[in-house]
């Protein structure tokens, strides 16, 4: 054998092998090779087939934003990834899916991540709020204040909500817990409303 000749990528022009080969660029790439011996006889090319991916997956989370309590809060992501494929992601079931009173009021960042193939990472991070409003605590009022004599209760609990008069709707829902009021409900509303005073 007297030299080896190779072609990148399916092209038509053949190289003398001299020095080691260096691939940088993303992607799929072939290279096929044959060796020449001393006489001009080439052997049948042959070809490997290889992925560089130096690029992590891109991670896109929907969802963020402002939520009010009466709300449920649902946060998704996708992930994807070109070269390699993704091998792990937990973009494979919702980041967040509850009813919003269940989590915490104020801000809360979430994180999603996947890892391709070739041992990359990519990661991306969002921000939702919840938020405790007089409109959003009438609606869970009408939700859960059931059956017979019902209205008049959430009446007369959202009167005292739209007039700022939080003590007095405290003092109320202890009064019909476990009664009117479920006491599951009636243990949600109770911290609730202290954020609005």
């Amino acid at each position: 054998m007297t030299k080896t000749v190779y072609s990148l990528d399916g092209g038509t022009i053949w190289t003398t092998y001299q020095n080691p080969l260096v691939f940088k660029e993303d992607g799929v790439h072939t290279l096929s090779f044959r060796s020449v011996d001393g006489m001009g006889n080439e052997e049948q090319p042959q070809t490997i087939t290889f992925s560089i991916d130096q690029t992590p997956p891109a991670v896109q989370i929907s969802g963020g934003g402002t939520y009010t309590v009466d709300q449920t809060v649902t946060l998704s992501c996708t992930a994807t990834d070109t070269v390699s494929g993704i091998v792990y992601s937990s973009c494979s079931a919702l980041l967040v899916n509850s009813p919003a009173y269940q989590l915490n009021i104020g801000d809360t960042t979430v994180s999603a991540y996947a890892t391709d193939a070739a041992g990359n990472t990519g990661t991306a991070t969002t921000t939702y709020t919840v938020k405790v409003t007089v409109d959003s605590l009438i609606e869970l009022l009408n939700k859960w204040i059931t059956g017979n004599g019902a209205q008049g209760i959430v009446n007369s609990l959202e009167n005292k909500l739209r007039h700022g008069q939080f003590d007095a709707f405290i003092n109320e829902v202890n009064a019909r817990k476990g009664k009117k009021i479920p006491v599951e409900a009636a243990n949600v509303l109770l911290k609730l409303v202290v954020k609005l005073k």
